[in-house]
């Protein structure tokens, strides 16, 4: 059998969009405060939006694209230009998703409540 590059990229697209949705029905279920209003349509795209970005950072475990699209939506569509998250999140010593997982343990409340003052407007 032979799969053809344009099955593969379909495959694939159908399982970026699954992720999508399943990250996007998380922070439904689970933080809808920061999801009031927001259409489903506007949803897959700031999803989509933190995916990308989080892989920019070589995230690639499901639960830490996941984790970073959460921390987005909490703290900010840039939370990660806070400087002591933006180290963390650039610590090549660890593996990009250790580095997204320990994030938290990583950085101080303050560092937090930084990233929360700054622009709250989804690009």
């Amino acid at each position: 059998m032979i799969i053809r590059a344009e099955q593969v990229a379909a495959l694939l697209a159908a399982q970026e969009r699954y992720l999508v949705r399943r990250i996007g029905a998380h922070l439904v279920k689970n933080y809808p405060e920061y999801v009031i209003g927001v259409s489903d349509a506007e949803l897959h795209r700031r999803v989509l939006m933190c995916v990308n970005r989080a892989r920019g950072y070589g995230v690639t475990w499901e639960s830490c694209l996941a984790s970073f699209t959460v921390m987005a939506f909490v703290y900010g569509p840039n939370f990660y230009e806070q400087p002591a998250i933006r180290k963390a999140l650039n610590d090549e010593s660890l593996d990009p998703n250790i580095r997204v997982k320990l994030l938290p343990s990583r950085t101080r409340r303050r560092d937090w409540s930084e990233a929360a003052a700054q622009t709250r407007v989804w690009p």
